[in-house]
């Protein structure tokens, strides 16, 4: 698969003229995207690392520092979201996309106004359904792993204490939230609401991390609270979002886009142009 990907992007991406660092373009093009995608990372891992600095730090050497009793729950509680991961790849994204793409073209000027609206209905009946599927799934696998896990993992060789129980089984909660909310953040993305998406990216990271320093000293029956409240954070405003952007599809579609380009050339666009030129 990895030979096969690798030769489906050279035959997309053809060498051609010019710098290998031309793709920063794209970065200045969209810069929102790659705040995004960094603030998700620190609000999905910053509470591991805070919690290298909490009671349960265990010096290794050095600056080596971990946290073995949350980590190692953690490492486990992150499995259970595959399921929804995996079935937005193969049936939420999939089945939507293909009506997506029909409401798009119909837009572009190829429909009339009740092609239009039939194809929108029946494009947010789509999606509704699949979310609705996808969070019935991870609330299932959330409660199998927290059951079935609370009795295998104490005979696992991995250590589990009661404690690390009790940390599991609100990690396993957080993430269930965090995958439903990162789920509705992509298709956020699909209808280009680059600004709702960072903002959740946003609130994720802050509120995750926030809560996580506050609660790190506290008792143990809160470890992994503040992940939990960051992550349904997350969930509640992505799916508000996302609600309140579909009311009004028509007009963020056409009435918010620009009516003409306006290419975006920024410093980084001028020094690679000199650089090229060298």
């Amino acid at each position: 698969m990895a030979v096969h990907y690798f030769r489906l992007i050279v035959q997309y991406f053809p060498k051609g003229k010019g710098t290998s660092l031309n793709f920063l373009r794209w970065i200045e093009k969209y810069p929102s995207l790659l705040f995004l995608g960094v603030l998700i990372n620190l609000g999905l891992f910053g509470h591991l690392i805070l919690m290298w600095d909490s009671p349960l730090e265990i010096l290794v050497q050095g600056w080596f520092h971990g946290a073995p009793t949350y980590d190692v729950s953690a490492l486990v509680a992150i499995i259970s979201v595959l399921i929804t991961m995996v079935n937005f790849v193969v049936s939420t994204e999939t089945r939507f996309y293909r009506h997506y793409k029909d409401y798009l073209s119909l837009l572009n000027g190829k429909g009339n106004i009740t092609e239009i609206e039939t194809t929108e209905r029946k494009m947010i009946q789509i999606l509704e359904e699949e979310l609705g599927y996808l969070t019935i799934k991870q609330v299932i696998t959330t409660f199998l792993f927290i059951s079935v896990g609370t009795i295998l993992l104490p005979r696992t060789p991995l250590g589990f204490t009661s404690e690390m129980l009790g940390i599991y089984r609100m990690l396993c909660i957080g993430y269930a939230f965090y995958a439903i909310g990162n789920s509705m953040l992509m298709i956020l993305l699909y209808f280009e609401d680059n600004k709702g998406a960072l903002r959740a990216a946003l609130l994720f990271a802050v509120t995750t991390n926030l809560l996580t320093f506050l609660f790190r000293g506290s008792n143990s029956a809160f470890y992994g609270l503040g992940f939990i409240l960051g992550s349904a954070v997350f969930y509640l405003y992505a799916s508000v979002r996302l609600r309140k952007y579909i009311r009004q599809l028509k007009y963020h579609v056409l009435a918010e886009r620009p009516i003409y380009a306006h290419e975006r050339r920024g410093w980084v666009s001028k020094a690679l142009d000199k650089y090229e030129l060298l």
